[in-house]
């Protein structure tokens, strides 16, 4: 590199790698500060969960409360829906349980009553067995148990 006018451009090389180490580090601290997986939910996300796992619970009580078949898959359906909202998207090809898994991971929800639900909505979905009101008390079970979950550290639940 040609010296510049004004002197050697080993000035200007040595900022750029300042800055450069600055940006990486800033980079890095910032992925470090944001939410662990696994880690409780902040406030902000267990209030988005808190409206999901409502929702879910309105779709298992909604019109279709009559087909259990049908509320488990619209509860479920409502469940991803929130999922993706908290930032935990399930991608098109994935199973039930890879969506409850990752859920799980990010700390979103237990993963006791998540794989429950999952269950169920497997067999709701892909089975013919018939699915019966038992079925959807054991998904409304699962949906409490998963917001007994979401109290906050050292809160009563």
């Amino acid at each position: 590199m040609p010296a510049t006018a004004h002197g050697s451009p080993w000035p200007l090389i040595a900022g750029m790698l300042i800055a450069l180490a600055i940006l990486v580090a800033l980079t890095a601290w910032s992925r470090r500060t944001r939410r662990r997986p696994g880690g409780p939910p902040g406030d902000r996300t267990r209030l988005a969960l808190g409206e999901t796992l409502a929702a879910a619970r309105a779709a298992l009580a909604g019109q279709d409360a009559r087909d259990p078949r049908a509320a488990i898959i619209a509860c479920y359906a409502a469940m991803e829906r929130g999922f993706a909202a908290a930032g935990s998207a399930p991608a098109a090809a994935d199973t039930p349980a890879e969506v409850l898994a990752r859920a799980t991971g990010a700390g979103l929800v237990s993963p006791g009553p998540a794989a429950r639900l999952a269950a169920l909505f497997r067999r709701a979905r892909y089975s013919s067995e018939p699915m019966t009101s038992a079925d959807s008390s054991a998904a409304a079970a699962a949906l409490d148990q998963m917001q007994a979950g979401l109290a906050p550290a050292g809160a009563a639940r």
